[in-house]
Formats: C-alpha cells, sequence, structure tokens
C-alpha cells in the first residue's frame, strides 16, 4: 500500500508540475501582449473598454484542457496548446471581443510568485524576431502551412512589389502587406502566436504571405517553390480530356441543331461545367453553364431565349477549348485569362480614403454595366462594377454602396468606404454592407500625387490576358499631336508626352465607347490636358494607354459621361467615317444569320454552304471570316470558329451616330 500511495503522490505531483508549467507558459506569453499588440489584434476602443472590465473580482480557474477567468458578466476560456487570441468566450461577438482583451490583460498583470517562469524567460527583441523568422527552414514553412495555403502563398507574392511591403517595430515584428492582404505581427517566432489583422477564415495563408513578403524585402532568395513546378501528369491529362469533350459536344449539338436540343443535351452541357470547375478550368465551366441555361430557355419557348445567342457561347466554348488543348498539348503553363479564376471572395479592409478617377462602359444589349476606377496611391488603383443591363433588361443605375448614387457620381470626387470588401484581383464589393461618403471634388494636387512613373505596361488579351490592367494617371508634358481616326482599325489616335515617353492614347470605336469617342474628339479639339488616366498596355516598343478621363482646366473630365457641347465658335469636333463601319456591321448580321440558319438546321453542313459563305464574306472585306471557313469547309468546326470571329469583329463595330 506504500508503495501505492507513493506511485500516487507522485503521479499527482507530476501532474502538478505539468500543470504549473503549462500556466506558466500562457502567463509569459500574456506579458508580450502589450498595448500596441492589443491594438493590433482589436482596435484602440476596444482595449479600452476591456481595460475597464479588469478588476480584483475576476476568478481564475485551471482545469486539464486549460484555464478559466470569470468576471462579473463575462466567461473567457484559454486552452493550453492554443495562442491567447484565440481564446473562447460566451459572448454573441464575432471574433475578438472586449471579453478575450480583458482576459488577456488580466493575465498579464497576474502574480504567482510561487510558479517559476516557464517558456521563454525574456522576451526578444525585434530584430532578434526577425532573424528567427529569416532563418526558418523552407521545409518547415511549408510544413507548417500545408500545401495548399503555402501555394497561394507562393502566386500572390510574385503579384507583390516589394515597395508596397512595409515592415515596422521594436518589441515586435510588423509586416504591412498592400491590400487585400492582412498585416502580420509576430510577438514572438512561433509561428502559431501570430496576429493577424483583420483576421480571416484561413489566417495561416497570411501568416505564409508574410514570411515570404519579409524574405522578399530582405533579400532571402525563395527556394519554396509551388508543388514541383509543372502541373501533375494526372491534372494535364484530365483537362485535355475535358478540353476535347468540350470541342466534340459543341460541334455535336450543331449538326444536332439548336432548334432541336433537349433535356439530355442540357445535362451534358451541365456535366461538363462540373468537369471543368473539377479541373479549375472556370472559364470553360461558366460557359457551359450560361449553354445549359439558354438551352432550358430555348426549349420552354422562353422570350430570352435566342438560337442567336446560344450559338456564340458555344462558339467562345469550342475556340476556348481548342486554346487550352494546343497550351497543354505543347506543356505550357495556362494563363489566368483563359483557364479563368475562381469565384472571387472578398476580404474585409475596414476604411478606405479613395479618389474616383472615373468610369468607362462595356457590354452589349444583351449584358451591359459600368465600372468606376478609384485609387488609394499611385500603386493601389481598384475597380468596382455595376450592371445596367442583364438579358436586355435596364437595371437602375444606383451603386449598391449606401450613400453613393450612380456609378458616374464617384468621379472626380473623394470617396471614403466603410466596412470596405476587397478581392485578391483588386476589385472592390458592391455590397450594400459597404457605406459611402462623398467628399470634395479632387484637384491637381490629388492627381499630381498619383502621377505615375517607371515602365510597366501590362499585356491585354480577351483570349489569352495574363496580368491585372495597369491603371496610371499620367501627367502630360507639353503639346500634343491633333487627334486622328483609322478607318481600318475604326480607332481614334492620339499621341502626347508623359515622363519623357511617347505614349498613344488610342480608343476604339464601338457602341459602348460611342459617349467616350464623341468626348474624346471634343476635348482633344481644345489643347492638351493636365492630366489623363486611363489603363496601360505596350504595343512593340512604344506605350499605349486605353483613357477613361482627362484633367482638363482644373477638372476631371470622364470619358463615359455626356460633356457639354463647347461654346458657340470652339474648335470643330472632328469627323469620324461612319458610313463605312454601319455597312461593315450590316454585313456581319448578314453572315451572322446565315450561320445561325445553318446552326439551327439540324444537319451537316454542305461543302456547299460553307463556301458560298466564305465566298460572301470575303467579297464584303472579311478575310479572316474566308479563312477560317474555308479551313474546315465540311465541319462544324467552321460554324464555331467564324461565329467567333464574328463576335469579336462585332464587338469593335459601332452603330450609326
Amino acid at each position: 500500500m506504500g508503495s501505492q500511495g507513493d506511485a500516487v503522490n507522485a503521479k499527482k505531483a507530476a501532474s502538478t508540475e505539468a500543470r504549473d508549467s503549462r500556466l506558466a507558459e500562457l502567463l509569459a506569453q500574456a506579458k508580450r501582449y502589450d498595448d500596441s499588440a492589443l491594438e493590433h489584434l482589436a482596435n484602440k476602443g476596444l482595449v479600452r473598454r476591456a481595460k475597464k472590465l479588469v478588476d480584483g473580482t475576476a476568478e481564475l480557474s485551471v482545469g486539464a484542457t486549460g484555464i478559466g477567468l470569470s468576471g462579473s458578466d463575462w466567461t473567457v476560456s484559454f486552452g493550453w496548446d492554443l495562442p491567447l487570441n484565440q481564446a473562447q468566450c460566451i459572448c454573441a461577438t464575432a471574433g475578438v471581443c472586449q471579453h478575450l482583451l480583458a482576459g488577456i490583460v488580466h493575465l498579464r498583470d497576474y502574480e504567482q510568485p510561487d510558479i517559476e517562469a516557464g517558456g521563454l524567460e525574456r522576451s526578444l527583441s525585434a530584430d532578434e524576431i526577425r532573424r528567427v523568422l529569416l532563418e526558418l527552414g523552407d521545409d518547415e514553412l511549408q510544413a507548417w502551412a500545408k500545401q495548399t495555403d503555402c501555394r497561394w502563398a507562393i502566386r500572390r507574392i510574385a503579384s507583390i512589389d516589394p515597395d508596397e511591403i512595409g515592415l515596422s517595430g521594436t518589441k515586435h515584428v510588423t509586416i504591412e502587406l498592400p491590400p487585400p492582404y492582412a498585416s502580420v505581427r509576430f510577438l514572438t517566432p512561433l509561428l502559431e502566436e501570430a496576429i493577424v489583422k483583420p483576421p480571416g477564415p484561413n489566417d495561416r495563408r497570411s501568416v505564409a504571405l508574410a514570411i515570404l513578403a519579409l524574405w522578399l524585402t530582405q533579400g532571402r532568395e525563395m527556394s519554396v517553390q509551388e508543388g514541383s513546378g509543372a502541373r501533375p501528369v494526372e491534372l494535364v491529362a484530365a483537362r485535355i480530356q475535358v478540353t476535347q469533350r468540350a470541342e466534340r459536344l459543341c460541334q455535336t449539338l450543331l449538326i444536332t441543331g439548336l432548334l432541336h436540343l433537349g433535356e439530355a443535351d442540357r445535362e451534358k452541357l451541365d456535366s461538363l461545367a462540373a468537369s471543368a470547375r473539377g479541373v479549375k478550368l472556370y472559364r470553360l465551366s461558366i460557359l457551359a453553364e450560361r449553354a445549359a441555361d439558354h438551352v432550358d430557355a430555348l426549349g420552354a419557348l422562353s422570350p430570352e431565349a435566342d438560337s442567336a445567342r446560344l450559338l456564340e457561347q458555344l462558339s467562345e466554348i469550342a475556340v476556348v477549348a481548342e486554346a487550352l488543348q494546343a497550351l497543354l498539348a505543347e506543356g505550357k503553363q495556362v494563363p489566368d485569362g483563359l483557364a479563368g479564376l475562381a469565384r472571387a471572395h472578398y476580404q474585409p479592409v475596414g476604411h478606405l480614403d479613395l479618389v474616383g478617377l472615373g468610369h468607362y462602359s462595356w457590354g452589349d444589349d444583351r449584358f451591359a454595366g459600368s465600372t468606376a476606377v478609384l485609387a488609394e496611391s499611385a500603386k493601389r488603383i481598384f475597380s468596382v462594377a455595376r450592371p445596367r443591363r442583364v438579358n436586355g433588361q435596364i437595371l437602375p443605375e444606383a451603386m449598391g454602396w449606401q450613400g453613393a448614387g450612380s456609378v458616374s457620381s464617384l468621379a472626380g470626387r473623394r470617396v471614403s468606404l466603410s466596412n470596405a470588401q476587397l478581392s485578391d484581383q483588386g476589385r472592390l464589393s458592391g455590397s450594400e454592407s459597404v457605406t459611402a461618403s462623398l467628399g470634395r471634388q479632387i484637384g491637381r494636387d490629388n492627381l499630381e500625387s498619383l502621377a505615375w512613373s517607371g515602365e510597366r505596361p501590362a499585356s491585354a488579351s480577351r483570349l489569352l490576358g495574363q496580368k491585372a490592367p495597369n491603371w496610371a494617371v499620367l501627367c502630360v508634358e507639353g503639346e500634343v499631336s491633333p487627334i486622328g481616326f483609322d478607318s481600318i482599325t475604326q480607332e481614334l489616335e492620339w499621341v502626347l508626352w508623359s515622363e519623357g515617353q511617347e505614349v498613344h492614347v488610342r480608343l476604339l470605336y464601338r457602341p459602348s465607347s460611342l459617349v467616350a469617342v464623341q468626348n474624346l474628339e471634343r476635348l482633344a479639339s481644345t489643347g492638351p490636358p493636365d492630366f489623363v488616366v486611363g489603363r496601360l498596355s505596350s504595343r512593340g516598343t512604344g506605350l499605349d494607354l486605353w483613357p477613361i478621363s482627362l484633367f482638363v482646366g482644373g477638372e476631371l473630365c470622364n470619358l463615359a459621361s455626356p460633356i457639354e457641347q463647347p461654346a458657340e465658335g470652339g474648335a470643330p469636333s472632328p469627323e469620324v467615317s461612319g458610313e463605312q463601319p454601319v455597312l461593315l456591321v450590316s454585313h456581319l448580321d448578314r453572315l451572322s444569320a446565315r450561320l445561325v440558319r445553318l446552326a439551327d438546321g439540324g444537319r451537316r453542313p454542305s461543302r456547299r454552304d460553307l463556301l458560298l459563305l466564305a465566298s460572301e464574306a470575303s467579297s464584303w472585306g472579311f478575310p479572316v471570316i474566308d479563312g477560317v471557313i474555308s479551313k474546315a469547309p465540311t465541319d462544324a468546326r467552321g460554324i464555331l470558329r467564324a461565329s467567333w470571329v464574328i463576335q469579336l469583329l462585332r464587338v469593335s463595330m459601332p452603330v450609326s451616330r
């Protein structure tokens, strides 16, 4: 019995010692949370309220899994193996609450002389924390962040400019990343104790991104790679199968006849959409979903059904699938513009003070809208879109934001957003939960602070675009050229100088840009502007800028909004060739109607039908359509390719003024 009693007593002593050691570690962790760390975890107001809750009446209880703190009307539980900021509170507040902060404050001021200090005997300085993080092994980071989170961080760090990364702190290390990414504070080198602000559904990936950002700023080479570099063989094979299936399905539907499609065809398109989403071909998936909806509408004889629209959708599926196959067969990386991106997830970024740079219109008679462009700084330019027409139905002009008015009302104004949400692609959410406050008109000083310098033009392509738009504010230097119109490309061109470089301002003449074309002609005739705002791209060795607004005479003139006519006696507006575009549009419409009749018929197109169509396209000045059809004269592929080319040409053609 004596030996058993001794064993029991030894076991109790060991348990008490382990508990005291864990409690000491928890108390040591709490002492690292100074007021600045608490404010980074929440905000100053919440910290003030938390301190008012801390008094001598709080009770501490030690259990098997952790400790509990109970005040007059609050209870917080801290686990042994969890960071303090992941404590559990019984209140209904989502995220960090004042009770959790009060518990941390109580623990950091808690004194128990009977317990020896455990864990870190002293707090490390910011330099020491930074040194440990820099020496962190690649394998350690990948093991901690897991493969998916590490891959996410690697993709994001490639698009972040080192100049946009902020490092601060004398006691702790704080890494500030540009929106929409969170800032991360390291109280110790332990990654689990890092504080992410604002917190998200997966803070582990934010910590991994902050580590990579620190390495980038300190010149450490990142040997961490996204997987093994190339896509896994299984994924490439699955993508090839899906794209081949997509191309075959589109041709089969044409041979069946668009007016003869039924439930089974809709199910095939739905199945294709699911398969494409499974192999991360999001663009193909969305196109298949839209085509399936249209097959449903045709079967139900809905007034919104249109076999011409379905043909356009199928032709885009076929062309995208064909382009994907070509890249996959050559072992090349599929660009985001072709594979598509998963649906944007918006993260809260709190308050933003922005400058409205203008907006532009897009779309056609079926789906159209406007996109506003707003800037926080020269390197932080965001956009927010608002549809104005869906399936021909006109929608209200008002923004979704409370207090914002219309999209056009944001141009040339200071805009303060509360409860703002931002996606990884730099798009602001148009949710009604966002509150906007419109301030004074912006002036020259605002645009000078946003003036772009350096050459980082983005490439752009409707089918193969890989980079995000590179918005810029250019300060115009001296004289500019007369504005000209190219009747072949249907494009306005205006040459100016900025930052010592020649910039070609180009604006395509089409229905959605009609107002912008007229305004640019009018403003260009009055003399050089002070600033021009738009999207940069490169063509050969020069710079191109697609404009959305000009700063003229102390006022920002948004090109997409009607501008008053110049006073009588002002310079006349240059004449744009209107007769030729209207004629070309009518020919394109006739060719498109011929293609629709062939697609509706429900039979394999004959060689004679397609060659006659190719001949007409050539005689009307469309050799590219002639070539596309002639290459596959007896195949439904010819119809799909021709329909795609007509779409591209039709979008670029204007309507009559």
